[in-house]
């Protein structure tokens, strides 16, 4: 059987909110009293109201107040100018966060600083992300990889947000269907966490024509997964931000082979429901 309209809307709900805007406006506060000039906002799903429940890490970004010129990114030489302002903005922001919350609670991840929330604190965990604005995008650095990347978080939200309106909000409950079946998959040992990213879920739902997104739930989500695997072979899907193709080789990109397992696992789960 497939899967019933009580389950689906279950999964189409939006996860609280209440402790990622207080962990947000918390880090937030500390920074921007402290350093003049920096831009410090939400990115991710609490950002673009797509969090589901469970979910419990928010995204911040804090932008340095120099904007670079778009030339800096034509070769790796130019690009090293940006080098030394962010190793200086990460490094201040970090000590900044350490002196608050304290060492134990704040540490160095891959791409984004880690800070620990926990009960009484008020907070959720959270990744910090520093970068500069470059062409409306944030450039930021991956030290372990030695690499840069830049990504365009506000293009995403406000794409998001006009297909939303233009859907008459229908599209971010669908959104949280997939990200949800998703984690339903991964806790039941049928995909494994690194099959899909739930930013390329939303960037992949974001690609399906507006008008299959209606008020019938079931037949939006039936019709929203059938536009998907028809067209994924011959289709060249966009990020949400409409800037950056969802698939290709490099490592910020979703290869093909895993978004194919990925949706053969829900079109499975939603035929065999029990």
């Amino acid at each position: 059987m497939p899967i019933p309209l009580s389950q689906l809307s279950t999964w189409s709900n939006q996860g609280g909110t209440t402790s990622a805007q207080q962990t947000h406006l918390s880090i937030r506060g500390l920074l921007e009293n402290k350093y003049t000039g920096i831009n410090t906002y939400l990115q991710g799903s609490y950002r673009n109201s797509t969090n589901i429940y469970g979910e419990s890490d928010v995204d911040i970004v804090v932008e340095g107040s120099t904007v670079f010129n778009p030339s800096v990114l034509s070769n790796a030489f130019t690009i090293q100018q940006v080098l030394q302002p962010w190793t200086n903005l990460n490094a201040n922001i970090r000590n900044a966060l350490i002196s608050n919350y304290g060492g134990i609670i704040v540490s160095n991840g891959k791409k984004a600083i880690k800070i620990k929330g926990g009960s009484g604190t008020g907070r959720i965990n959270a990744d910090v992300i520093t970068g500069f604005n470059v062409n409306n995008g944030l450039l930021f650095y991956i030290p372990t990889e030695y690499r840069w990347v830049l990504n365009y978080p506000k293009q995403h939200y406000d794409n998001g947000t006009a297909k939303n309106q233009r859907t008459n909000q229908n599209y971010k409950p669908i959104v949280r269907i997939f990200k949800n079946i998703k984690t339903y998959l991964i806790d039941n040992g049928i995909i494994t966490s690194d099959i899909a990213s739930s930013y390329s879920i939303e960037c992949l739902v974001f690609n399906v024509p507006d008008v299959l997104f209606t008020n019938d739930l079931s037949t939006s989500f039936v019709d929203v997964l059938n536009w998907i695997t028809r067209n994924l072979g011959t289709t060249a899907f966009y990020c949400q931000n409409g800037i950056h193709f969802l698939f290709g080789n490099e490592k910020e990109h979703w290869n093909r082979p895993n978004a194919t397992t990925y949706l053969t696992a829900v079109v499975n789960l939603y035929n065999g429901w029990r």
